[in-house]
């Protein structure tokens, strides 16, 4: 309500210690008022990656923003940091379960890949690159897998996740 709020601003690499399994958590803190339709207001935490990948995390607990049933924690895969710019994401929100969507070109609307999936916590998202396909998944162990669509999204070799 009220103020403006940089935009996609924070970067935070983070690296793997070798070992397999968790390597620690983070927490964001964050403030912005959408992830939808064509522009979206919202602090990103993220790295470049190139080529095809299979990114995954686990959301320990729900976003907690009182009120918003459409705050969102979870994994996006940006093209840019243009707030018009195309994207996929995995989200958990706060009242309405996992949210799988995307926005398919620049200064498109963000649509949603399928209805909302009721989960409980803690909850893992996947998001699998093969070329411009990008295959959404979730799981509640972090092994075994539930596919949830996939999508063709034109976006560069390296993009921020």
């Amino acid at each position: 309500t009220g103020g403006s709020y940089p935009q996609l601003d924070h970067k935070l690499t983070i690296t793997s210690t070798g070992l397999t399994g968790t390597c620690g958590y983070l927490t964001v803190w964050a403030n912005g008022s959408t992830m939808w339709g064509k522009s979206d207001a919202f602090r990103y935490v993220y790295q470049s990656v190139s080529g095809n990948f299979d990114a995954k995390l686990l959301i320990v607990t729900p976003p907690t923003e009182t009120g918003q049933a459409f705050a969102k924690a979870g994994l996006e895969i940006r093209a840019t940091t243009d707030r018009r710019s195309q994207h996929v994401m995995a989200m958990a929100t706060n009242m309405s379960g996992l949210q799988f969507a995307y926005r398919p070109a620049y200064n498109n609307y963000t649509t949603q890949v399928v209805s909302y999936v009721a989960i409980s916590y803690p909850v893992w998202v996947r998001i699998v690159r093969s070329g411009n396909t990008f295959t959404y998944y979730y799981s509640s162990n972090g092994t075994t897998w539930t596919n949830h669509g996939s999508r063709s999204v034109s976006m560069p070799t390296t993009v921020m996740i």
